[in-house]
């Protein structure tokens, strides 16, 4: 009996973590259609790693081409009715397909069915990571501009919903977040569930780890600068992007501090500085951004240890 449901795993350079990822998905109370493991021209001996599963998985080696595209790719060859797509470094409690399908089953009307996770941090554990804004069935366009809310790697998508917003653009960071505003300006509404499903684990390797903050932060302002100039948004939607990256303006700004760049960091701040409601934390930057680096990296060390 076919469960309606099949799970994708992009996998680059992760095969020492994949074998956790696999075994979650395949020990689900839900047993999944398929599951597809795409290789996303690792350098490292995925084959090796993968190679025990490969009588119950699919398994599809290609040149490196990022995860956009290898969602779009994958999504040519999804037959069910939902689809999960789990990083190769998470991995999911037992029960997770079978909750958040049911949620989609009992709702049909919602194309994104998503739950809490726990985190992990270079292997300790933290109770939970980021809360889930809303529980049961809810539209929040606003908030989910504002800030990315549907949280990996417990989310489960609606076939349809996705074939609605193809292709998905090569955002290398924040494409998640793109899918899930676009199915919402589609009109689906999401489920939020309260029970942790999925597990995250931060490591050196990761995609978003915070080393990479700038080139992330990058990546959200062009996504929320595009949806802006898209038409897709009312005025009152712009105005809450707006907003958005007027946020990730000043972080980007302060990491240009932190990391040196100090003529990338004056110009973010003085733009900040003619907002609204934003000058005095722009006055702060610009002042830090003209300090030395040592005297601000001390200053910055006595604020936290004061806080």
């Amino acid at each position: 009996m076919r469960s309606g449901v099949t799970v994708v795993i992009p996998t680059y350079g992760h095969a020492d973590f994949i074998a956790t990822a696999l075994d979650s998905v395949l020990r689900q109370t839900l047993a999944p259609d398929e599951v597809w493991v795409i290789n996303d021209g690792s350098p490292d001996a995925t084959d090796a790693a993968v190679a025990p599963y490969l009588p119950r998985i699919r398994y599809v080696v290609q040149n490196h081409q990022g995860v956009s595209a290898t969602l779009n790719r994958s999504l040519e060859w999804v037959t069910t009715d939902c689809v999960m797509f789990l990083a190769s470094d998470d991995w999911l409690e037992p029960n997770a397909l079978e909750v958040l399908y049911a949620g989609l089953k009992a709702h049909p009307e919602v194309g994104v069915a998503h739950a809490n996770r726990g985190k992990w941090v270079n292997g300790v554990p933290l109770v939970k990571d980021a809360e889930v804004l809303h529980y049961g069935v809810y539209t929040d366009l606003p908030r989910l501009i504002l800030r990315y809310s549907v949280y990996a790697p417990a989310v489960l998508w609606r076939t349809a919903a996705l074939h609605e917003i193809l292709p998905i653009p090569p955002y290398p960071y924040c494409q998640d977040w793109w899918m899930s505003i676009q199915v919402a300006l589609k009109g689906w509404p999401f489920l939020g569930i309260e029970d942790i499903l999925g597990h995250y684990r931060r490591h050196e390797g990761n995609t978003t780890h915070p080393s990479r903050l700038g080139e992330i932060v990058r990546d959200e302002i062009a996504m929320l600068t595009e949806l802006v100039n898209s038409g897709q948004l009312s005025r009152a939607l712009v105005d809450v992007a707006e907003r958005a990256i007027s946020d990730r303006q000043r972080v980007l700004a302060w990491r240009c501090v932190e990391t040196g760049q100090y003529e990338e960091a004056r110009r973010l701040f003085w733009r900040l500085a003619q907002e609204r409601g934003g000058r005095v934390n722009a006055a702060a930057g610009l002042l830090a951004s003209w300090m030395p680096r040592t005297l601000y990296l001390w200053s910055r060390e006595v604020r936290r240890r004061g806080a």
